[in-house]
């Protein structure tokens, strides 16, 4: 009981959301849409999704909660998968920092409600009640108007928040020429072998998901990856929003930004969440 106590508060002081003001709230882990509703500026990792997973004691069936590694491979889209072990993407520290995919809607709306639970019931709390959801399209799109002028999705610059232990350094030349074939989304699995051969901290790791806290914008914008990492799930029937890792950013803001229908979990899609105050 005393480590599920300790845990549950380390997640919250994570969230930032026992802190002592609203700035804390909003600068660190979440971005204002309204007085009482904040976009986490981060999709969920590998490592809060685990978090959850260890503690989970709900109704839900843990088989319905859990990553679906087989995706992977098994699926139409034909992944190239030299990069990694299908088995540790999410089960290893150095995937922690990536965005958790292979989960279902259900499976992130239940992560939704464990983590409401968990708040409304430690009494360090800093509001009264909240609610965590996922965002409705709505909301997610006017999270994307307020930073859209800080993205930039044809750039291919490589930029990491110093908040994630996220390293860079100067390529050498055949890092360089590996990494723009890995940019063209043309690899050969021979390319892919070599790169994860290369003890480069992060460039490596922005495939097939980017660091949840990496962004390929001009300027630090204040919500990571709204565009081009992972499609992310939407709160309204089984919809999700944007492009992910396996789109190029070739195509009009439109197309990036849309919201198209899924009926079962990828590997192209992860989740961020709402935190909205209902009481204070």
């Amino acid at each position: 009981m005393t480590k599920l106590v300790i845990l549950i508060f380390l997640f919250i002081n994570q969230l930032s959301i026992n802190a002592q003001n609203i700035d804390k709230l909003n600068k660190e882990n979440y971005y204002p849409l309204s007085k009482n509703t904040f976009i986490s500026i981060t999709e969920i990792s590998n490592k809060d999704y685990n978090s959850f997973l260890e503690y989970y004691s709900g109704d839900v069936s843990m088989e319905s909660l859990s990553i679906k590694n087989n995706l992977w491979v098994d699926n139409e889209m034909n992944l190239p998968m030299g990069l990694m072990n299908k088995d540790l993407y999410h089960s290893t520290k150095k995937w922690e920092n990536h965005p958790v995919v292979n989960i279902s809607q259900e499976a992130a709306k239940t992560y939704c409600e464990w983590l409401t639970e968990q708040y409304n019931s430690n009494s360090d709390r800093e509001y009264k009640k909240v609610v965590f959801r996922l965002p409705t399209e709505k909301e997610w799109m006017k999270a994307f108007k307020k930073v859209k002028n800080k993205i930039d999705v044809q750039t291919e610059q490589l930029h990491y928040s110093e908040k994630y232990p996220c390293k860079k350094r100067k390529l050498n030349d055949e890092e360089k020429k590996l990494k723009e074939i890995h940019v063209n989304k043309k690899p050969s699995p021979e390319s892919f072998m070599k790169l994860a051969e290369i003890d480069m901290s992060k460039v490596v790791n922005d495939y097939p998901a980017r660091p949840v806290a990496f962004f390929r914008e001009k300027y630090e914008a204040p919500i990571y990856n709204l565009v081009g990492n992972v499609s992310e799930w939407l709160n309204e029937g089984e919809q999700v929003i944007a492009s992910n890792w396996n789109v190029k950013n070739d195509k009009s803001i439109k197309e990036l930004i849309a919201s198209n229908k899924a009926e079962s979990p990828s590997p192209l899609i992860g989740f961020r969440i709402i935190m909205e105050v209902i009481e204070k």
